[in-house]
């Protein structure tokens, strides 16, 4: 998780040739897929020794269900506010049967009244920094969290384009917020090059990558 394809395959170079003979590799958004044509009792040590954390647990395919089986058994409960996805990462998480042990809501805030209005974002915030932005990401993230009643609320604001980039903020930029009790943080992802699906897809594979990070730290 959070891998693209040529870099696992970069690291896979230092398995031996016996295992990278019967291996494929399936990359999709923030994470990649790996099969293997036999069964090895060493199999497992040499995955985690290369990507550590970011392994999924044995049977977990998507990353979705590792987030909330993580959430689960910690007894957490996530919230989500979302601008330039659109819902796109709650639809995601209630994909899974059982995702209501977890997931509260997922506030969709496209505009940036809704973002005051519904998520309490300041109107000095948004006028000083703009709606793309750390502080706005991280004051929407805390909103999700006060109006959901989450233990860890998750939110996303970006340029999805084609249009409304600017140099300061080309297309392609996001902000995710995370607040969670004592601890808020933001993180920025330029997605370049990428048409507005595809911007969008990243951002869901982000925010999936950054939720399994905050479930491994505890």
């Amino acid at each position: 998780m959070g891998w693209t394809e040529s870099a696992v395959r970069w690291r896979l170079a230092s398995l031996p040739a016996s295992i990278r003979s019967g291996l494929a590799l399936f990359g999709r958004p923030g994470s990649v897929l790996l099969v293997f044509d036999e069964k090895r009792e060493d199999l497992d040590g040499h995955i985690v020794r290369l990507f550590g954390a970011d392994c999924l647990p044995r049977g977990v395919i998507v990353p979705q269900e590792a987030v909330i089986d993580s959430f689960r058994v910690k007894g957490w409960t996530l919230a989500c506010a979302e601008s330039c996805t659109g819902g796109l990462l709650g639809g995601v998480l209630t994909s899974l049967a059982g995702s209501s042990d977890v997931f509260l809501g997922s506030a969709v805030c496209y505009s940036n009244e809704a973002k005051r209005k519904v998520l309490a974002v300041p109107e000095t915030t948004l006028a000083s920094f703009g709606a793309v932005s750390a502080e706005t990401a991280l004051a929407m993230a805390e909103g999700a969290r006060d109006l959901y009643g989450a233990s860890l609320a998750i939110s996303v604001t970006g340029i999805a384009g084609p249009g409304g980039g600017s140099e300061d903020k080309p297309v392609g930029t996001v902000w995710f917020g995370l607040a969670r009790p004592g601890a808020c943080q933001a993180v920025g992802r330029l997605f370049a090059g990428c048409d507005r699906g595809q911007v969008r897809s990243s951002t869901v594979a982000v925010a999936l990558h950054l939720l399994w990070l905050c479930c491994r730290e505890e």
